[in-house]
């Protein structure tokens, strides 16, 4: 191929992409709301716990919140989403931190206990107070259900819970 060919389809590629407006989208949410089926991949006493994070009103609502479960990362959420994930009944860590490289994420081993009892799903809000600190509140069921951040299921990265069995399980 000669170089006023390779040229010419060099300059054709890239009036395509800039024609596009963009080389590639992300869709960052999926459009689902959270049930209380159980996936299969999880154990059978393992219960459906829901985080969600709500629009608010700040500048720093578009600004992600990492969410960190037994020191492993889960999702950064955005206002209006939600991430899931199956734990089994008992005590774990849950660390919640604005999304800063300045800490290196060595504060995902930070937290603080949450339990989580046996029903089907529950349900945890992320807050962020004016100070920028940012917490995890437990929600009951019938108060989460009229929630509209239960209706974008935040599926831009994937977590790194590991989930090694509930005890009783084979």
């Amino acid at each position: 191929m000669t170089a006023t060919a390779t040229a010419a389809l060099l300059v054709i590629g890239l009036a395509g992409c800039a024609a596009s407006g963009s080389l590639e989208r992300w869709q960052v949410t999926e459009p689902v709301t959270p049930t209380a089926v159980p996936r299969p991949d999880q154990p059978a006493s393992a219960v459906r716990v829901v985080f969600f994070r709500e629009a608010g009103s700040s500048a720093k609502a578009a600004q992600p919140i990492n969410l960190y479960i037994n020191g492993h990362y889960q999702a950064s959420l955005v206002g209006s989403t939600y991430t899931e994930q199956s734990l089994c009944p008992g005590a774990h860590r849950v660390a919640v931190h604005l999304n800063d490289v300045r800490t290196r994420y060595v504060t995902k081993t930070e937290g603080a206990p949450l339990q989580v009892g046996a029903d089907s799903i529950q349900y945890f809000r992320v807050v962020e107070d004016a100070a920028g600190n940012v917490a995890v509140q437990p929600v009951a069921a019938s108060a989460a259900q009229g929630v509209s951040s239960l209706r974008l299921l935040q599926t831009h990265t994937l977590p790194r819970v590991v989930n090694r069995g509930c005890a009783g399980q084979g």
